[in-house]
């Protein structure tokens, strides 16, 4: 068995058929209580296929479609514990209509997005040592072109310079009025 996995074009070093599915935490700075999602098995990918469909589903996890994520999250990987939490928040008045409406407004910063992610991808095995082992491998795989391009002897990201515009600069049709 391969220690490597390729990814488009470049080679991740881990194994996927070594990673254990395993339950996460998740902590979202809105509630108190810690959430428990479930392990991700065959069940789960099954019932997640059958709502989004395959390419849907491949989709969100290319593109990293944190509404699809998150989705994802409440309905197939949270323990019933955690749902309860949220179909308790159910208030139409505050445009809160659904639990999974009550999930979302529950993700409200970056680090919450950032904390779902991380305990999504653990749930089928991938824990720090292999998110850093990913990040490095995919680190010069950002667009030469993007304004973010990181240089190979640069390690921090900046904005490409702007491109000067050529097109020609507008004429006035009248004259100022001199002031006497």
């Amino acid at each position: 068995m391969s220690n490597e996995t390729k990814v488009g074009k470049t080679i991740i070093p881990i194994d996927l058929q070594s990673l254990v599915p395993t339950e996460a935490t998740l902590k979202l700075s809105t509630i108190k209580e810690e959430l428990v999602l479930k392990k991700w098995t065959l069940k789960v990918k099954a019932h997640a296929i059958a709502h989004f469909g395959e390419p849907k589903l491949a989709t969100i996890f290319k593109t990293q479609d944190m509404i699809g994520m998150a989705e994802i999250v409440y309905r197939f990987m949270l323990k019933p514990e955690g749902r309860k939490i949220f179909e308790l928040m159910v208030d139409p008045d505050a445009e809160i209509d659904t639990p999974i409406d009550a999930f979302l407004e529950s993700i409200s910063s970056p680090s919450d997005q950032a904390n779902m992610v991380r305990a999504l991808v653990q749930t089928v095995g991938i824990g720090e040592e292999e998110v850093k082992k990913i990040t490095e491998a995919l680190k010069h795989e950002v667009n030469a072109n993007s304004p973010y391009a990181i240089k190979e002897d640069e390690t921090k990201v900046e904005a490409a310079p702007e491109k000067k515009s050529k097109a020609p600069k507008p004429k006035m049709k009248t004259k100022p009025k001199k002031r006497k």
